[in-house]
């Protein structure tokens, strides 16, 4: 199965684009970059993890995530991605 894009507005109020790649029923598995990178740090990664369903947001003012002026720190980034968690069942 190849990977979709996702174009999710969260509670926390920021859009963020997450590529998302495999089957349905499968177990999830959430990737998150390191500060300064995106989603694609997981190029070649993601088509490796075969039996999960690989979710790879962009965070919060990183790669084509939208860049607000605040909400940046630790709290609020964890708020960002309870918010993904949710917003994907």
């Amino acid at each position: 199965m190849g990977a979709e894009v996702l174009d999710l507005r969260l509670t926390t109020g920021i859009r963020i684009p997450c590529i998302v790649q495999g089957d349905a029923d499968a177990k999830p598995l959430l990737l998150l970059h390191a500060w300064g990178e995106s989603h694609r740090s997981f190029d070649r990664l993601v088509p490796l993890l075969r039996g999960f369903r690989v979710y790879a947001p962009d965070l919060r003012g990183q790669g084509d995530a939208e860049k607000p002026e605040h909400g940046y720190s630790l709290v609020e980034q964890a708020e960002d991605a309870i918010a993904f968690l949710s917003s994907v069942g």
